[in-house]
């Protein structure tokens, strides 16, 4: 009974502390007006508590909607660093991701994909992550990936 009891508890606190870092009032709606066009109705970054999210991203050239031409490769890059002059703008980097969600268009563009995002982060250091295919991505792009992190 006591141990059905401890895991309750358990799910409960997991469940109610990681929402209340969501619904915090206090939640911070950041804008560097570097990456993406103003206009669109989306918050580059909502940091509220310790946690930073960070909104999906395709790879655009910033302030435009026109994708960095050439496929898989370019597009991953033009991601990461949108996603890097985002989060440097407001003071974090990418050693601050701890979670990305990843959205192909083509899973067999999957090994490009890797390695384009690989060049991003330390040998052994890389945050958490999800890689899914999807059927279309936004304004035609090859992937789209929103990411999770902490201050």
């Amino acid at each position: 009974m006591s141990k059905c009891l401890f895991t309750l508890a358990v799910t409960v606190l997991a469940m109610f502390g990681a929402g209340s870092a969501l619904a915090d009032s206090n939640a911070q709606h950041l804008n560097s007006g570097t990456v993406i066009p103003s206009g669109l109705a989306v918050s580059e970054i909502v940091v509220a508590k310790d946690m930073v999210f960070i909104s999906g991203m395709i790879g655009v050239k910033p302030l435009s909607l026109d994708l960095a031409e050439g496929g898989i490769v370019p597009e991953t890059r033009q991601t990461m660093q949108n996603v890097k002059m985002m989060l440097e703008a407001h003071g974090f980097s990418l050693r601050n991701i701890t979670k990305c969600n990843v959205y192909l268009a083509d899973l067999s563009e999957y090994q490009a994909f890797n390695a384009a995002y690989g060049e991003f982060f330390e040998e052994g250091k890389y945050p958490a992550r999800t890689v899914v295919g999807g059927n279309k991505i936004v304004a035609d792009g090859r992937l789209e990936m929103d990411c999770i992190g902490v201050k």
